[in-house]
């Protein structure tokens, strides 16, 4: 089975450079690795030109933003799977690969927890997924897309990612696929990278704008349960507000 790594980049050399390190250095040279360059004005085509010899393709030119940067690498992409790892994420380690490949077998999604660091801290935290993933899980949090390995063949059943969001496309295409049941199989024991905290979707209050809005126009049942899913957090809320109301006028009140 033939990986595909597509990395997209804008004005990020130091990230790239990072990224690009941890695909070179790999123990296993069984994928393909696509750079998706969105006419950098830095360094970056030039550190992208130092690596062409790993590169099964690359380009650099002026796009619409990220997700018509990873529908390019899609675009070109000769393999089963696929794996999106941008500038500034690095693989965990430089066998992470061969004891990867060897587990995709079938068509779906592959998941594996997650691990995150911002780049003004050598902290390293650990995101852990839950093995068995449900309607509420998509509600409330996401699979980063860096340690989600997805069949290509599904991109062409469902279509690419839709290049009208900034920062949700990805989550709304694995709502689509958990909708629709195509089969997501959790890695257990494996992170398969580190991902970048400064990028874009820190931007919280663009998430949160998408995501209500892809919710709204297409998913209207996750709508439903997302409403009483707030309702039930509001009245849990509002009960133990009470409760330490109760316990402190209880505690303060005169004999």
């Amino acid at each position: 089975m033939l990986l595909s790594i597509i990395t997209v980049n804008l004005n990020n050399a130091e990230g790239f450079l990072n990224t690009a390190k941890s695909i070179v250095n790999q123990t296993t040279n069984h994928f393909e690795w696509l750079v998706i360059d969105g006419g950098s004005t830095d360094d970056s085509v030039k550190l992208i030109q130092s690596f062409e010899q790993y590169t099964s393709y690359w380009i650099s030119e002026p796009d619409k933003g990220i997700y018509q940067a990873m529908n390019k690498g899609i675009a070109q992409a000769k393999g089963d799977y696929l794996l999106f790892l941008n500038s500034g994420d690095v693989l965990y380690n430089e066998h992470v690969l061969a004891e990867l490949i060897p587990i995709l077998q079938k068509e779906g999604v592959y998941y594996s927890n997650a691990a995150n660091q911002g780049s003004h801290t050598a902290k390293i935290n650990t995101i852990k997924y839950p093995k068995q993933l449900s309607s509420d899980f998509f509600i409330k949090r996401s699979l980063n897309h860096q340690n989600c390995i997805i069949s290509r063949s599904l991109f062409l059943k469902y279509g690419f990612y839709d290049e009208g969001y900034q920062i949700c496309a990805d989550w709304d295409f694995t709502v689509q696929l958990f909708i629709k049941g195509e089969t997501f199989s959790y890695i257990e024991d494996l992170i398969i990278s580190c991902f970048n905290t400064d990028g874009v979707s820190s931007d919280y209050k663009t998430v949160a704008r998408e995501r209500k809005d892809i919710i709204q126009q297409k998913y209207p049942a996750y709508q439903l349960q997302h409403q009483q899913l707030l309702i039930k957090k509001n009245s849990l809320l509002f009960r133990l507000k009470n409760k330490i109301k109760r316990t402190l006028l209880s505690r303060f009140s005169m004999p």
